[in-house]
C-alpha cells in the first residue's frame, strides 16, 4: 500500500540505499517552487510553491524518445503530487490496469486527507524505451529512480522516514489520447 513513497520512497519498499542526492536532472520539467531572477517579479506572475509539471511536446510522440520523455514527465507529476496533495493530473497517467500506480495515488490522498504533508522528490537517472513489436501500441520503459530521503509527517499513523534510494523499475505504457498512460509498473 505504501507504494509510491516505497517506490516514491516508491512501489514495492526498494530502498537500495544510495546517499547521493547531488544536482537535478537537466529534462526534468519540474519545478519544486518558483525560480527566482535578478529582478523580483510582481506577486500576481510567480507562484510561490510547486509548479504543476507540463507534458512536454517530445511526450506526445509515439516514439521511443516520446516514451522515455513521458516517463519523465511522469515522476515529475509523481513529485508534484507528494509535494501538494493534488493528484489529479497523476490520476490521468495511468489505465485502470495499473494497481501500483493506483497504490500510490491513493496513499497520496491518506497522507493529505489526515492533514500530513511529504516531502523529498525522485529523480529519474535513465530510461530506456522499446517497442514490443508489431502492431501493438505498447512500449516497455526500463528506468532507474533516484528517491531523495522522504518523509510523511502530521499524517499520525502514516508518519514515517525512508531512505533515500535508487531502484529499478519497469513500465509498460501507451499512447492515449494527448498523451501516454502507463498500464503496469514492476520494481526489477
Amino acid at each position: 500500500m505504501k507504494w509510491l513513497l516505497l517506490c516514491t520512497v516508491l512501489v514495492l519498499g526498494l530502498s537500495a540505499c544510495d546517499s547521493d542526492a547531488d544536482g537535478a536532472n537537466p529534462a526534468s520539467t519540474f519545478s519544486p517552487t518558483a525560480s527566482t531572477d535578478a529582478t523580483p517579479p510582481s506577486s500576481s506572475s510567480t507562484p510561490s510553491g510547486p509548479v504543476e509539471p507540463r507534458l512536454p511536446a517530445a511526450a506526445r510522440t509515439a516514439t521511443k524518445a516520446g516514451a522515455e520523455a513521458f516517463v519523465r514527465y511522469y515522476w515529475d507529476v509523481v513529485n508534484y503530487a507528494q509535494l501538494t496533495g493534488d493528484t489529479r493530473l497523476l490520476r490521468g497517467l495511468h489505465m485502470p490496469s495499473c494497481d501500483a500506480c493506483a497504490s500510490g495515488v491513493s496513499w497520496i490522498d491518506s497522507v493529505y486527507r489526515r492533514n500530513g504533508s511529504i516531502t523529498g522528490t525522485n529523480r529519474l537517472d535513465a530510461a530506456r524505451a522499446m517497442h514490443l513489436g508489431g502492431a501493438a501500441p505498447f512500449w516497455i520503459v526500463e528506468m532507474k529512480v533516484h528517491a531523495t530521503r522522504q518523509r510523511v509527517s502530521g499524517a499520525g499513523k502514516l508518519n514515517q522516514t525512508y531512505p533515500a534510494g535508487t531502484f529499478d523499475a519497469r513500465f509498460v505504457i501507451k499512447p492515449g489520447g494527448q498523451s501516454w498512460k502507463v498500464t503496469s509498473w514492476s520494481e526489477q
